[in-house]
């Protein structure tokens, strides 16, 4: 191995040796919802039949050693095989959320999967070339993040050295805490990412060298610490999870103090009692307790760029009709939904949330002039246009189009709110 490679064990870890020598000795596997699986690929003979083999194996939950029983399964080299462990892979990675499914399925269907590329990528890796393997997949709807995961589970099926681990989002949380705590570029040299606005870590780039340093990096430092490359790799996974929900944490005490600044009539409306309007304080706890994170956050941030009350009401509802439990929401918190007072304040959210959806599309895409929101743009106006045009790369317009999915919107209706809060700041100034 090259030199090139080697960076120093960090202390952090060698300090944390034990717990990353038990890491496995609880894990018991991800749960996950088979009929929902099932249902979105019910039309597709190949994946059904796919998804009946693995569920019938994990009926309620999936492990890394379930993953890695359909790994060794391919050593027949059937195409059958390789793309059942793909399928597998991305069960074990995706688990409950919906967009999972729809990214999978969009990799399935795509027409260059038809098992071709999943079977190069397994001999290249096989034959330890795995920074050719890294460059040359390219397929829809499957980043670095979850690509790494079919290369950990080939690495480990066929006992690879250096071992391929997966390089996702909480791994990259925990890699720039390591870099923070050793005090040299660390982070730079193993990976690239996105973030949000926030600058908070949103997704994996494409960093073929990076990530060969990287696993480089992790055989070197499982050989000091006497372990497999995968214990450090799950230990980093969890403790990134955990510095992920920190912040999480941290965000949830900043809104609750913009909260505490409305006034009390404010207040009021925001924690109606349900009697009357869909109550907007229960809507937060119940995409909590249904883990639609986007959602909760979503509406917020339609109330922190100015979003009415019966329009965050109205996208609250629309959300909870896309993931089939608005009706669960109406019996437990909003039971005047029911009744016929509440039927025609569900049809008036309807008509007040399809207006607001076609008033976005219309100022995101320069056909009707933006200054209807009371606000100028200086610049367009000096150039005699008066409307907003807005310009995406592709590449930008792929992951606002991919956060679009998951805020049960569309990419138009995010960029009118990008309109929104840059006017609104512009009016500030």
């Amino acid at each position: 191995m090259s030199d090139i490679y080697k960076l120093p064990l960090p202390k952090y870890l060698r300090e944390h040796r034990a717990d990353i020598l038990a890491v496995f000795q609880n894990a018991s596997g991800w749960g996950y919802d088979p009929e929902k699986w099932q249902e979105d690929f019910e039309n597709d003979k190949v994946t059904s039949t796919d998804l009946n083999i693995i569920v019938q194996k994990c009926p309620e939950k999936i492990s890394r050693s379930d993953v890695r029983y359909f790994g060794l399964q391919t050593q027949s080299g059937g195409h059958a095989e390789i793309r059942r462990l793909f399928l597998a892979c991305m069960i074990w990675g995706w688990g409950n959320r919906g967009r999972g499914r729809r990214n999978t399925e969009n990799s399935l269907s795509n027409l260059r999967f038809k098992g071709a590329l999943l079977k190069k990528t397994m001999e290249r890796i096989k034959n330890g070339e795995i920074l050719e393997a890294y460059k040359r997949f390219e397929l829809p709807y499957c980043r670095p993040a979850f690509f790494t995961k079919f290369f950990y589970f080939v690495g480990l099926s066929y006992d690879i050295r250096p071992l391929p681990v997966i390089l996702d989002t909480n791994v990259a949380k925990f890699l720039e805490f390591l870099d923070r705590q050793e005090g040299y570029d660390l982070f730079k040299l193993l990976v690239k990412v996105n973030r949000d606005k926030k600058r908070q870590i949103s997704s994996i780039r494409s960093y073929p060298e990076g990530y060969i340093r990287y696993i480089y990096c992790m055989d070197d430092w499982a050989k000091e610490l006497g372990c497999r490359a995968d214990n450090i790799e799950y230990y980093m996974f969890k403790e990134g999870k955990k510095l992920a929900r920190s912040m999480k944490v941290q965000t949830d005490r900043q809104n609750n103090e913009e909260i505490n600044k409305m006034s009390p009539e404010q207040e009021e409306r925001e924690t109606d009692d349900g009697t009357k309007r869909l109550p907007l304080d229960k809507v937060r706890v119940f995409a909590e307790e249904k883990r639609l994170y986007a959602v909760r956050d979503y509406i917020q941030e339609l109330r922190v760029v100015g979003g009415g009350y019966q329009l965050r009401e109205g996208m609250a509802m629309k959300a909870f009709q896309k993931n089939k439990c608005w009706d669960e929401f109406k019996s437990k918190w909003w039971k005047e939904g029911n009744r016929e007072s509440g039927g025609k304040r569900t049809k008036r959210y309807e008509q007040l949330v399809t207006k607001f959806l076609d008033y976005l599309t219309d100022i995101s895409t320069g056909k009707r002039p933006h200054d209807e929101l009371g606000l100028l743009d200086e610049k367009k106006l000096q150039q005699g246009e008066g409307k907003v045009t807005i310009q995406l790369n592709p590449e930008k317009l792929r992951l606002l189009q991919d956060e679009a999915k998951d805020l049960t919107t569309d990419a138009s209706t995010l960029v009118g709110m990008w309109v929104v809060e840059r006017l609104r700041q512009l009016g500030n100034k």
